[in-house]
């Protein structure tokens, strides 16, 4: 019983070491790329978003008419 205790003790220890180093090189990295990069991608894809809502044609219409666009977003790649 005193073998498994310290086993435990020893597995225990092991696993919040671990978890401490995933958070630090996998979890703090990626909250970091995604707060320094994606925020600001996802803001200036909703400014664009919302300015097109009214956008309706790309050469003129009559009054009596109607019309839509559709656009195609292209992104590069995100890089560090």
């Amino acid at each position: 019983m005193i073998d498994g205790v310290e086993q435990l003790k020893t597995g225990s220890k092991e696993l919040n070491d671990g978890m401490i180093k995933f958070n630090e090189d996998g979890i703090a990295v990626i909250s970091e790329t995604v707060n320094d990069k994606l925020l600001n991608l996802t803001d200036n894809f909703k400014a664009v978003r919302d300015v097109s809502k009214e956008y309706n044609t790309f050469s003129g219409i009559s009054d009596e008419m109607n019309g839509s666009v559709k656009f195609i977003y292209m992104f590069d790649e995100i890089s560090e």
